[in-house]
């Protein structure tokens, strides 16, 4: 299940992205590094109406620096961080960067490596490639609350 809020309007999963023999696609992945948790792009799609991202990846896991459970990850606009914040959307329209700067946050509260599922949450302030927005905004708040949702396991 997931649910987003952008500025204070809800979205529910209630219709994920099937394929032709109505299973469920998976579209989020967790990349685990010599055994260790380096990597998490959460994508969450309803049917036909809105979808949501996020990027959360530690480049130096080799270095004793794995992804944590029920830890909160802030944007630091580093690359070169232990732990950093990639592209986080809402409908291809709303993005976590503005000016070259992200921002954001996520934490992952669990994976079920049997099941092979996902929870956490995160929020950004969202910014329009067309600004400003509808009403004259230049940016929205967007948060998602998500659990159980289905991952790809890659181990490198």
């Amino acid at each position: 299940s997931a649910t987003v809020t952008v500025d204070g309007v809800n979205y529910t999963l209630t219709n994920p992205m099937t394929d032709a023999n109505g299973d469920c696609i998976i579209l989020t992945v967790v990349t685990k590094s010599s055994g260790m948790l380096s990597g998490i792009v959460i994508s969450i799609q309803e049917m036909g109406d809105w979808g949501i991202s996020a990027q959360l990846v530690t480049p130096f896991t080799e270095f004793g620096t794995p992804i944590n459970l029920n830890q909160s990850y802030s944007a630091n606009n580093s690359i070169s961080s232990t732990t950093y914040i990639g592209n986080m959307m809402f409908n291809g329209e709303l993005f976590n960067a503005n000016n070259g700067l992200f921002n954001g946050e996520i934490t992952i509260t669990d994976i079920d490596y049997t099941n092979e599922t996902i929870d956490g949450e995160f929020s950004f302030t969202g910014y329009s490639v067309n600004a400003p927005m509808p009403g004259g905004s230049t940016s929205q708040q967007v948060s998602c609350t998500f659990s159980d949702i289905p991952f790809g396991l890659t181990e490198i």
